[in-house]
């Protein structure tokens, strides 16, 4: 329904400009203070003269592309994007909308672009994930468009170039029709996939250093499509992937509102949570202690899961539309839930971006910085910023265009 309305919205979005320089750490710059106050006052009063501090503001980066992810470097040097693009392309007596996407690295401090990863055309990349060494930077793509048989790959690049390092094929990982999600281990040395093969959607699990397939689910194993539980034309989709702390699990979220958990040496289903969300599950995250789970979801919830009762602790509700993303601060202490809503009548929309207490499930914070609507959020690897993504379509086959913003928050 979101994206649905998105494409036939018609309003024009006013996107704020501004520019934080930091001369010696990340979007953190203050301007000068005024005259020092006296060395024995432990709380001079303000002085006539004296020039408050200025207010740190966001930076907004603009693209004319759907900004679909957000993800920091492990050292928060770039912040990369997933911007796409759609042609209308006539086959036959029809018309179709076929999307491009590229990635883009984003000085954090500045807003401006440090390198991205050529266009090619028709080609989709679903997910992307830095490894922990700061090294490489992994997306998985593939193309669909003219091809009976879709070509899937994974590529590892450059994290400061996106030079190609290495390129593995569908071939390695069996018949796979296309990725939905990665995620690095906390060592580096297996990554995560969730997709689609001919039994449905599927789970990998890779060793990086010898380009070898691990574990997982086997060919043709039906993971999430569960014929007892939904209708047999009904796709399940999943839709993001996180490891604990140390390493023994990763968790994925499906379309369909279901949390698994899988062994993190051989990639095997361990259990399925209890109290599924109604919705989609857009984001997920473990706490550092590795002992809760948290979950974001399109049914406008958050849930925290205890893990090792793999019982549910607590539900937090409060936005008023589907929630789109959802991270975790480094510390574990705040959570950031990005969505968005539609008024009752007509079809403008409202952007919720929320910061949450993880330990009291309170509302911290409402940030009204973006006027976008929220695709992705992810917070800076020292918790001091949030990136926030998201964009719209409209009017596409009427010669309409994608557009779309990053916005830099910090957070002190």
């Amino acid at each position: 329904m979101f994206l649905t309305k998105l494409k036939t919205a018609t309003a024009v979005l006013a996107l704020m400009t501004a520019l934080a320089v930091s001369a010696g750490g990340l979007l953190y710059q203050t301007q000068a203070a005024g005259p020092q106050p006296p060395a024995k006052a432990e709380k001079p009063a303000a002085r006539e003269g004296d020039k408050p501090q200025a207010a740190l503001k966001p930076i907004v980066v603009k693209e004319d592309a759907y900004l679909k992810r957000v993800a920091w470097s492990q050292g928060g040097e770039v912040v990369a994007t997933i911007g796409t693009t759609f042609d209308l392309v006539e086959k036959g007596d029809s018309k179709s909308l076929v999307p491009s996407d590229t990635v883009k690295l984003w000085d954090p401090g500045t807003g401006k672009l440090k390198g991205s990863v050529p266009e090619e055309k028709y080609t989709s990349i679903s997910a992307l994930a830095f490894s922990p060494d700061k090294e490489t930077v992994v997306i998985a793509s593939g193309r669909s468009y003219e091809r009976e048989i879709p070509e899937v790959e994974v590529r590892l690049l450059d994290a400061k170039t996106l030079k190609l390092k290495h390129k593995v094929s569908h071939v390695s990982f069996g018949v796979v029709f296309r990725w939905s999600a990665v995620a690095f281990s906390p060592d580096g040395k297996r990554l995560a996939l969730a997709g689609r093969d001919e039994g449905g959607y599927c789970v990998k699990l890779w060793d990086v250093k010898n380009v070898k397939l691990i574990g997982g689910t086997k060919a043709g194993e039906r993971l999430f499509d569960d014929p007892d539980a939904v209708p047999p034309e009904r796709k399940i989709d999943v839709t993001c992937l996180a490891f604990s702390p140390d390493g023994k699990l990763f968790a994925g979220g499906d379309s369909d509102g279901k949390i698994r958990l899988f062994d993190g040496q051989t990639g095997e289903t361990k259990a399925v949570l209890d109290d599924r969300h109604s919705g989609s599950v857009e984001g997920i995250a473990f706490s550092p202690d590795g002992k809760t789970l948290l979950s974001g979801s399109r049914d406008k919830t958050v849930k925290l899961w205890d893990l090792p009762k793999g019982k549910l602790l607590r539900t937090l509700e409060g936005h008023k539309g589907a929630i789109m993303s959802a991270a975790l601060s480094p510390d574990g202490k705040l959570l950031a839930t990005g969505g968005n809503f539609a008024e009752e009548k007509g079809d403008k929309w409202h952007v919720e971006v929320i910061l949450w207490d993880t330990q009291t499930g309170e509302r911290k914070r409402t940030i009204s910085d973006v006027t976008v609507p929220v695709l992705s959020v992810a917070f800076s690897p020292d918790g001091r910023a949030l990136a926030v993504g998201g964009g719209m379509t409209y009017g596409l086959k009427e010669g309409g265009k994608a557009t779309g913003a990053m916005t830099l928050i910090p957070l002190e």
